[in-house]
């Protein structure tokens, strides 16, 4: 789990915390990465700019990637030519793609039922609102949805957890702590939804490492 406010280092609004998303990919080389952004980027504009941008990164990380994968590959069969234990078997190397992976954001607002958290009204008893932009996140779901879906890369949505308030930190809490953003990790509503959507989402991927165990795992 890495922090990145806006994903792409820029002062979009509310703080500006963590590196590039890149940074922790070339770090810990993960199979799978899953994105969101939306409560630290302020105004629609910023908000579409961010999503060309971080597609852009993502096309120059699987560029390098194949760079580095013609490399290893000529270097593994000149290898294996010029050593006899391996008589004329071939290099046979794993291609490590990377998955990329949109997710809807966590809607805002705490509520003690289940009910509609898309409405201005909705968002007039939350003094965070406005600092966090919590109005804006649908519209801005929508979006994300339709300009990721069309380039090809799969999005986890939760969009269904607009209409589970109830499940925020602080929706059945009377203390200090206020959080009307993020979900109990123990809530029925996050445990249910996001293993599925992020399933969902993978099931059209082929290659990935992660793919691969799945089938190999459960074919038999």
């Amino acid at each position: 789990l890495g922090l990145s406010d806006t994903l792409i280092a820029k002062d979009f609004g509310a703080l500006n915390r963590g590196p590039l998303w890149t940074d922790y990919v070339n770090e810990w080389d993960p199979d799978i990465v899953v994105l969101t952004a939306g409560a630290h980027v302020h105004g629609k504009e910023h908000f579409r700019e961010l999503l060309p941008t971080v597609v852009d990164m993502f096309e120059k990380l699987k560029r390098e990637r194949r760079q580095m994968w013609d490399t290893a590959a000529a270097s593994a069969a000149k290898g294996i030519r010029n050593d006899t234990r391996y008589g004329d078997k071939k290099a046979k190397l794993l291609k490590k793609e990377l998955t990329l992976v949109w997710k809807t954001q966590n809607p805002g607002g705490c509520a003690q039922s289940v009910q509609d958290a898309s409405s201005s009204e909705f968002w007039s008893s939350y003094p965070s609102a406005r600092q966090f932009n919590y109005a804006s996140f649908l519209e801005n779901d929508n979006h994300a949805v339709n300009y990721f879906t069309k380039k090809g890369i799969p999005v986890a949505d939760m969009r269904a957890l607009y209409w589970r308030g109830d499940a925020h930190v602080s929706s059945h809490k009377n203390d200090s702590y206020f959080d009307c953003l993020h979900f109990c990790l123990n809530s029925v509503a996050l445990a249910n939804v996001f293993p599925r959507m992020l399933q969902h989402a993978l099931q059209p991927v082929p290659l990935s490492r992660f793919r691969t165990f799945l089938d190999h795992t459960f074919a038999h």
